[in-house]
């Protein structure tokens, strides 16, 4: 079956935090989900890389995604889009570490990907546009929830 999920990161500089957001659509149904990171990303790339992570992690377990699926997945950052299609080298842990999530899905649950570009904020009003609005609106959800969290102090790091 083709399963379509879609992933957004909404990222704080000064705080370094973040939030998460994720569409995913199949013949089994349509779902979105998002939050707060439960770590700390260093940049925004890699919280678009956390945040495919989860997506794919929230799809299997809402059901959305199965085993033998064909997934199709809609990512606004290029660096990261680079980084899975294999047209650059991981050269950092998180890099290293949204690899190997891909490769465990890709051996345990035999799934095929198939990574697309989503023009982030288009003007253009299409289906992974709307699509990428909607991961958008969650991912922001989610870093207003790890500002929340996160009450900072000369003597305490976020989060």
């Amino acid at each position: 079956m083709i399963v379509s999920i879609f992933s957004d990161a909404s990222y704080d500089h000064e705080l370094r935090v973040g939030g998460w957001g994720a569409w995913a659509k199949s013949d089994r149904g349509m779902e979105s989900s998002g939050g707060a990171f439960s770590v700390s990303p260093a940049n925004p790339e890699e919280a678009e890389g956390y945040a495919l992570v989860n997506a794919l992690h929230f799809a299997f377990r809402s059901g959305i995604a199965m085993p033998g699926d064909r997934i199709v997945v809609g990512v606004d950052n290029e660096g990261v889009l680079q980084l899975v299609k294999g047209e650059r080298p991981a050269s950092h842990d998180w890099q290293r570490l949204v690899l190997r999530h891909l490769e465990r899905f890709a051996d345990e649950a035999r799934v095929r990907f198939d990574f697309r570009h989503v023009k982030a904020h288009a003007p253009r009003r299409g289906g992974r546009n709307f699509v990428n609005d909607v991961c958008d609106r969650l991912a922001k959800q989610g870093l207003r929830d790890a500002r929340e969290r996160c009450v900072p102090s000369p003597a305490m790091a976020c989060p």
